[in-house]
């Protein structure tokens, strides 16, 4: 590469089998030209044959480079190899089974290079988790530096664009070890610490953090004492790093996201499943990163049930908490589609979330003679914890369900409009039912952060909040809505196998045209052995307007046709064979994509023609 490339990728390999090709192939997909950015696969020892897969794939790729470095145990060293070599003027770090999306680095670096940002952090995708990072990427930010709701850097991973001048002017590189645990968050403390400008994209997908199961990472995580002194010395380099008075929103937003994330929720019931030692340990370290680094007015950030846990370990009231964490482990909102409709071209889904503890009971609260909602716990927690955090009538009314739609293919969660009701039911003085009913309205032309909605299959999710816990499940349901076609595009919101609710986008895996047999169809001659065939079609919501599609009859040709409602009904128009036989129906997007509908079109003597269930 004779010029400086606008972006190099680095991504570090050690012993990556057949999981490195979905990186190539993400890579290779990308709009910029292999001249206008570089990858750098950069192997920290492997024992096995991955050097010489990678040195294979560099052959035919004029913007690869391969490296092999002395075996470190962590990717820290070749992650810094890469900031050293790389000649891009922004550095992803890719992690080497991973994906990228089309658009990701020409959208990426225009976005950056605009704002001539320090970092981009761009919309990510995680395989497992459809909320993963929403709280971050709600708009485009050409500085999220002075965010007040979340810091900038969040998630705190590397897969994002720095600027490769930047990280070299500040000498900003990973801790190396070989057991560096959230190496990730210390480098981008230090990056922080210098940044002017971390711009935000929401509007462009990013990146895909493909979870296969456990990683190196997570493996460290599982031992107790390593996750516990790794944590402390993470609220340790944010106070330092982000000391100066100018960075205080900063390091508060930190602190407050290291706290809700890590440090609460690592005092829930797997806690206790530990040795005794271990548990002593961790709880002895997270009473003292609370005393020493989170003064109690970050405790008004947490939820209740957060705040609860958090006054228990101030107080060292350990044999309390463990109590409540008892009590509240398994709580849930299972939420329910009970409606799903097309108005006005747009699909709206009403969902009823109801709130449950592990034994599918209502959760321990009971309805105040005054109306407020308190929570029902033993007598010894009741009055250690106080009035205060027993009165959650705030919580429960703040509670909500946001609907969203998540792609099977990239894996993109987009959260659709929705409205919430919050219904508590049962008598005064006895046990209160928390109840969410909500309605969401889906458009397909402006769902993707106000783009359209892609081809293929999405999957609908409820994300169900209260008192600080967050479940994100797929839609349950059991309604069949109407197929739609919507601006030229064929649609159809249904059941999947396993009983949830799934969006088909231009008939990827299913035909909205299904043959109605109940009315006749109509035929007339329209050309020498050519039949011009008007094939009645179930209901739709369709509106004067047509689709074009494929029709094949049974092994003949794949020939076009069209949808339409003329203002008698939905039919499907084409032009065919009149040699009279049985021929199955299939009708799809276009000819590589077709779909069996289950019925076969009768051609009789004279071009009279009728429907029959294939299986007829």
């Amino acid at each position: 590469m004779t010029t400086s490339p606008k972006v190099t990728v680095v991504v570090p390999t050690y012993c990556s089998g057949e999981r490195i090709y979905n990186v190539v192939k993400s890579l290779d997909a990308q709009n910029l030209t292999q001249a206008e950015f570089e990858v750098l696969y950069i192997d920290d020892g492997s024992p096995d044959e991955t050097a010489t897969e990678l040195y294979h794939i560099a052959a035919t790729r004029p913007n690869v480079r391969v490296f092999k470095l002395e075996h470190s145990g962590w990717p820290s060293s070749a992650r810094n190899f890469g900031i050293e070599t790389a000649r891009g003027e922004y550095i992803l770090f890719m992690d080497h089974d991973d994906e990228l999306y089309p658009d990701s680095l020409s959208r990426g670096y225009d976005f950056a290079s605009r704002n001539f940002a320090d970092v981009l952090n761009g919309k990510e995708a995680r395989t497992d988790q459809p909320k993963w990072a929403l709280e971050t990427y709600t708009a485009d930010f050409d500085n999220a530096v002075d965010r007040a709701d979340i810091h900038p850097l969040v998630p705190t991973n590397p897969h994002k664009l720095y600027r490769r001048q930047f990280l070299l002017d500040y000498d900003i590189r990973f801790p190396e070890g070989s057991r560096v645990l959230w190496e990730d968050v210390f480098f981008n403390l230090d990056v922080a610490k210098h940044a002017k400008v971390v711009s935000t994209m929401t509007s462009t997908p990013f990146y895909h953090w493909v979870q296969h199961g456990s990683n190196t990472s997570q493996t460290f995580t599982r031992n107790l004492r390593d996750y516990w002194a790794g944590l402390n010395e993470i609220f340790a380099a944010t106070v330092v790093s982000l000391a100066e008075p100018g960075l205080a929103q900063q390091k508060s937003l930190m602190l407050a996201y290291q706290y809700s994330t890590r440090l609460i929720p690592a005092l829930g019931p797997a806690l206790w499943e530990n040795d005794e030692g271990d548990v002593e340990f961790a709880l002895l370290t997270a009473r003292n990163l609370i005393n020493e680094y989170l003064p109690e007015k970050f405790d008004s950030e947490l939820s209740s049930y957060g705040r609860a846990r958090a006054r228990l370990v101030r107080a060292g009231e350990f044999d309390l908490l463990k109590q409540l964490v008892k009590i509240d482990a398994g709580m849930y909102g299972l939420a329910v589609c009970n409606d799903a409709a097309w108005h006005n071209n747009e699909l709206e889904i009403r969902s009823t979330a109801r709130w449950r503890t592990s034994s599918g009971k209502p959760l321990a609260l009971r309805l105040a003679d005054d109306g407020r909602i308190l929570r029902v716990l033993p007598n010894e927690l009741s009055n250690v914890l106080g009035v205060d955090l027993l009165d959650v009538t705030d919580d429960v009314y703040n509670a909500r369900t946001t609907i969203g739609i998540k792609s099977r293919t990239s894996k993109i969660t987009w959260l659709i409009p929705t409205t919430h009701r919050v219904e508590v039911l049962g008598s005064l003085g006895a046990r209160a039912d928390v109840t969410v009913r909500s309605t969401a309205t889906l458009n397909v032309d402006n769902a993707a952060f106000g783009g359209p909605l892609k081809q293929g299959t999405w999957d609908f999710n409820a994300k169900n909040e209260l008192f600080g816990v967050v479940n994100h499940r797929s839609l349950r349901s059991d309604k069949v809505t109407t197929p739609a076609i919507i601006h030229g595009r064929a649609i159809e919101a249904y059941v999947n196998k396993n009983g949830m609710l799934s969006l088909d986008m231009d008939q990827r895996i299913r035909t909205i045209a299904r043959p109605n047999r109940n009315r006749p169809v109509q035929t007339v001659y329209s050309g020498w052995k050519e039949l011009s065939v008007k094939i009645p079609l179930k209901k739709l919501t369709l509106k004067r307007t047509r689709l074009a599609c494929s029709l094949q009859l049974g092994d003949h040709d794949v020939i076009p046709a069209v949808i339409e409602n003329r203002g008698r009904g939905n039919f499907l128009y084409a032009r065919i064979s009149s040699t009279p036989g049985r021929y199955a129906i299939k009708v799809g997007a276009n000819p590589s994509k077709m779909h069996d509908t289950g019925m076969s079109l009768v051609v009789r003597r004279f071009g009279r023609s009728e429907l029959r269930k294939s299986t007829d």
